[in-house]
């Protein structure tokens, strides 16, 4: 946008809405700047604007809160309970493209147990009505709570996305911060940001289709140094064991281009790693 567009945007919004809102509008811009700067100053960021496709049955985990700040910024004292784990996620506008060390993917649940997933599963599968879920359950105590129709906007959205992948099949959501987003662990383990698509995620899975675009938010540094030592290869044999057990792998099949035969043996083994994976997390 040029600038005469920004400003005439500018002078719009302040019209329609005033100038204390355009000032604090102006002013969280400012803060969402300087914290993506101080962030790329701490972590490593590699260019990466697109999105790969995936087998939904194979993000098997979602990220729950661990030690790393950024997956536990949103705690306050006395909500972190002995029970249960509260969801993570890594803001997609900032930290989209990082490459991340530490513990912060060992932090993860198997996605089947996934609330959202395990309601719409009920729903759908096992013809459970919404109210005796614990997903919908969860909406009518938000309701009482909040005084908030909780329960029949998450409900109604929810069906709307069913009819609309029945008819029409899986369509990317038109801003990509909206689709799925998935961070890779160390080992390759595609980890459920939960930021966005939940409702797209469990779906896809439910109604068995077989491929989903996602996009990758975050990756762990082992993983990186990985599909570095893949991205650099001139042949297959330059590779290690572990690279080329991964050559299949939905993050990395853009990077090369080695012939089919020479990998046979190691996409076999790839494919019965995602049987068993599959398997346990059933």
């Amino acid at each position: 946008m040029t600038v005469v567009g920004t400003l005439r945007k500018a002078v719009a919004r302040w019209r329609d809405e005033g100038l204390v809102t355009l000032i604090r509008a102006a002013l969280s811009r400012s803060r969402d700047r300087v914290k993506r700067r101080r962030l790329r100053r701490k972590y490593r960021y590699v260019s990466d604007d697109g999105m790969i496709s995936v087998d939904p049955e194979r993000i098997t985990h979602f990220l729950v809160e661990g030690r790393h700040p950024a997956t536990r910024y949103r705690v306050e004292k006395g909500l972190v309970t002995k029970h249960e784990l509260i969801k993570a996620y890594f803001p997609v506008g900032f930290f989209r493209g990082a490459v991340l060390p530490g513990e912060w993917d060992r932090h993860g649940k198997a996605y089947h147990f996934d609330r959202v997933y395990r309601g719409i599963r009920n729903h759908y599968v096992e013809g459970v009505e919404w109210e005796r879920t614990e997903y919908g359950h969860q909406m009518l105590l938000l309701d009482d709570l909040y005084d908030y129709s909780y329960f029949d906007r998450r409900i109604s959205q929810c069906e709307s996305l069913y009819r609309s992948l029945n008819r029409d099949g899986y369509e990317p959501a038109p801003r990509p911060e909206r689709n799925v987003g998935v961070n890779v662990g160390r080992d390759g383990t595609l980890i459920f940001n939960n930021k966005d698509g939940h409702n797209r995620l469990a779906l896809a899975r439910v109604l068995g289709i077989d491929r989903i675009p996602v996009v990758v938010v975050v990756r762990h540094a082992r993983w990186q140094a990985l599909r570095e030592e893949i991205a650099a290869a001139e042949t297959i044999d330059e590779l290690g064991d572990r690279a080329r057990r991964h050559l299949d792998h939905p993050d990395v099949r853009s990077l090369h281009e080695f012939n089919r035969a020479d990998r046979s043996a190691d996409s076999a083994l790839d494919r019965l790693e995602r049987f068993v994976d599959r398997s346990i997390a059933r």
